[in-house]
């Protein structure tokens, strides 16, 4: 079994700073919409097609990715990813238009879409099944950070130079990761000798299809995308909002995302152990409670108005990070045991697809509802995906219940 020693945890460090690098490029859209507003005169809803497109390529690739990363290792592909996020980004910093743009977004995701398949093999080479779970939740925990550091960093440099030299510092971040990657990273400990031979994924079992079939995984996959959609929604439009119909200024709205990311941060793990401990390994009670909360906190952000008191703005994007940004974990672990330990991966990346589908899906539509109804519509379709997505968990928990009974 493999022991954790300096290697592995600078392993980790370099796999949660890779997360946390690209995570800058994902949401890096939300604290520039102002910006791209203001100097190409873009709608609200090319703004979300701006994420959309990104979210998009990054699912189409999630699952080459896996495949590739099976066949070639964590190593190269963890280098590729980086500069295949990373060169978009530093073209994207000469970019003119709106089109521009949107290539350089649709190319970006593509990287993207390589690294969760990339960090959990890695987690996966280095890490004894006992340290996987800390591992792996540290690991995370940069996806938020990442999002929480762009929300700070990018509305100060665009408001002091401009939107390009913060696109590019981003690009820049993704190819100083690239180096250091491929200077310090390895693909197994020194020590590991001879990987054991690797049992087939079908020898024995039910086949993925049949697993998929379940009816409560398939309740599982008609319900998550309605909370991606709320999430997508959130972290995408929450700057512009709070800039546009609150009258915030830039910098102190992507303080308030800033704010609910790192909220999201101590969600994801706040929530994974509420759920082994205070639970008892049940996931679907934390992820109700987190669906009601994500409603209450959209409707306590719709609510607020120019005149609405700063902790008050500051009160309702935390608790927006912490619900609708902080149960990815939690879908992800009820996804992997409903799978069964045979299919947990194909059937967790099925789920990630069903998610990126819901995340893009939320972050043109409220866009395109903001630009013809206004942010208040716009929000209240928020708080109903997310009351949506309680309906579905109690009913995915009604089903996982009466598979557990015992047959007469």
């Amino acid at each position: 079994m493999k022991e954790a020693n300096n290697s592995t945890w600078m392993t980790l460090a370099i796999l949660m700073a890779t997360q946390f690098v690209m995570s800058m490029g994902a949401f890096s859209f939300g604290p520039l919409a102002p910006f791209f507003r203001d100097t190409l005169g873009i709608s609200r809803g090319e703004v979300g097609s701006l994420i959309a497109v990104f979210y998009f390529t990054a699912t189409l690739a999630a699952v080459p990715a896996g495949i590739f990363v099976d066949r070639l290792g964590a190593r190269p592909l963890l280098i590729l990813c980086l500069f295949l996020e990373g060169i978009p980004y530093g073209a994207m910093s000469f970019a003119e238009s709106f089109v521009t743009i949107g290539i350089c977004s649709a190319l970006s995701g593509i990287g993207y879409g390589f690294i969760n398949q990339v960090s959990t093999k890695g987690i996966m080479n280095w890490f004894a099944p006992a340290q996987r779970g800390t591992a792996m939740g540290i690991k995370q925990s940069g996806v938020t950070f990442g999002a929480a550091g762009v929300a700070w960093l990018l509305p100060l440099l665009a408001v002091a130079y401009s939107w390009q030299i913060g696109v590019g510092v981003v690009g820049l971040s993704m190819f100083s990761m690239a180096l250091i990657s491929f200077l310090f990273y390895r693909e197994h400990p020194p020590d590991a000798g001879v990987a054991a031979p690797r049992i087939s994924e079908d020898q024995g079992g039910p086949s993925l299809r049949a697993v998929l079939s379940q009816p409560t995984l398939l309740a599982l996959m008609l319900t998550v995308p309605f909370l991606a959609f709320s999430n997508g929604c959130a972290v995408s439009f929450l700057v512009l909002y709070l800039k546009e119909q609150v009258q915030l200024p830039v910098e102190l709205a992507g303080q308030c995302m800033t704010a609910s990311m790192i909220a999201a941060a101590v969600g994801r793990v706040s929530w994974g152990m509420m759920s082994d401990r205070l639970f008892a390994g049940d996931r679907l009670q934390p992820v109700i409670i987190v669906s009601v909360l994500g409603a209450v906190s959209a409707l306590g952000t719709a609510l607020l108005t120019p005149s609405s008191a700063l902790g008050l703005i500051f009160f309702w994007s935390i608790l927006l990070g912490f619900s609708l940004s902080g149960w990815n974990g939690l879908v992800m672990v009820l996804s992997a045991e409903l799978g069964g330990r045979q299919r947990a991966a194909s059937v967790v990346s099925v789920v990630i697809t069903v998610l990126g589908m819901g995340f893009l899906s939320g972050t043109l539509v409220f866009g395109i509802v903001a630009d013809h109804a206004g942010y208040f519509p716009s929000w209240l379709l928020v708080v109903v995906t997310s009351l949506c997505s309680v309906a579905g968990f109690v009913r995915v928990a009604a089903l996982q219940r009466q598979n557990r009974r015992p047959c007469a």
